[in-house]
């Protein structure tokens, strides 16, 4: 009777509690859910790519790889003999130094030229230390910008890394290298060379040791948005002015498109049209416009004086 008792009561509690249990399951199941479709969108990418491979081209570059591989290896083993030899040269040097610090200081000229190449030396460390830290800061600096914008425009949770020898890597938010496709390396350059400006503007009052002032400077873009798709385009066109005093933009009709007008219009100082004029006759060539805010522009002329590109405003 009692163990009847103690399991009804485990059965009310396991009662009052599934409701809860299944509120949690369920929720773990939509984010099963979420990820698996994740995944499939990412197969069905790669699914693509592959299907635009060709498999001769794969061969030819995996031998390449193969190749590098061994090279790899090779200069590695190089490397170590190297710095083998170098070892024993800085041995050499620090018995060679100690023999010269002793002649020197045999002789009052030279012990004042060794003291004034120690000097030197001791300089030369102190402004190297001095670069890294300064360097270390505007790399810093950058990343941070790119990384805040990437958080705003991209598609997913992206970083931007800049290594020491400032190569820029694009990484997920656990710091794997994520495989860019054209428009993300695109996308990654034109943030670079943004918050590249960006940072020597905001360097225009630095006084510090060795450091010229920073300056302010105009970021032109030729074609900027060639790559990117109409999401990135439009996102990209409303960032790129906040990042400097001036921005000139060279866009072709097709990345000239309404989204990309409309996030540009707050910041549109002037607007030109590049108008192409030839001596030729116009012949069976079709007459080329460009139509901007209701407008329409002939951006093609023929028989005229020169051969040219005139730039001509229109606002």
């Amino acid at each position: 009777m009692i163990n009847a008792r103690s399991r009804i009561n485990q059965l009310k509690q396991d009662a009052y509690d599934a409701p809860q249990q299944l509120k949690k399951l369920n929720q773990i199941h939509a984010g099963r859910l979420e990820f698996r479709s994740q995944l499939e969108h990412e197969v069905g990418e790669l699914g693509v790519q592959i299907q635009g491979l060709n498999v001769i081209e794969i061969n030819e570059l995996e031998t390449g790889r193969q190749n590098a591989q061994k090279r790899i290896q090779e200069v590695s083993q190089q490397i170590g003999s190297r710095q083998l030899a170098i070892g024993s040269y800085q041995k050499q040097k620090k018995v060679l130094e100690k023999e010269l610090a002793s002649i020197a200081a045999q002789n009052t000229v030279s012990a004042a030229l060794w003291f004034r190449k120690q000097l030197l030396e001791r300089a030369g460390l102190f402004i190297a230390g001095l670069l890294e830290t300064y360097e270390e800061e505007a790399r810093s600096s950058i990343e941070d910008e790119i990384t805040r914008i990437l958080e705003e425009v991209a598609h997913r949770p992206y970083k931007c890394k800049i290594e020491s020898n400032f190569s820029i890597d694009l990484t997920f938010a656990d710091g794997r290298s994520v495989p860019r496709s054209g428009g993300e390396n695109q996308l990654l350059s034109l943030l670079f060379i943004g918050a590249l400006i960006q940072f020597a503007g905001s360097r225009m009052n630095e006084t510090r040791f060795i450091l010229k002032p920073g300056t302010i400077a105009p970021l032109i873009l030729d074609a900027p948005f060639g790559q990117l798709d109409p999401y990135y385009q439009r996102d990209v066109a409303f960032h790129i002015p906040k990042l400097t005093h001036q921005v000139v933009l060279l866009v072709s009709s097709s990345q000239g498109n309404e989204g990309v007008l409309k996030a540009l219009e707050p910041f549109v100082g002037a607007e030109y049209v590049l108008v192409s004029e030839n001596r030729e006759n116009m012949g069976n060539r079709g007459v080329t416009e460009l139509t901007l805010n209701g407008t329409s522009y002939v951006t093609s002329l023929f028989e005229q004086p020169k051969t040219m590109t005139r730039i001509e405003r229109i606002r």
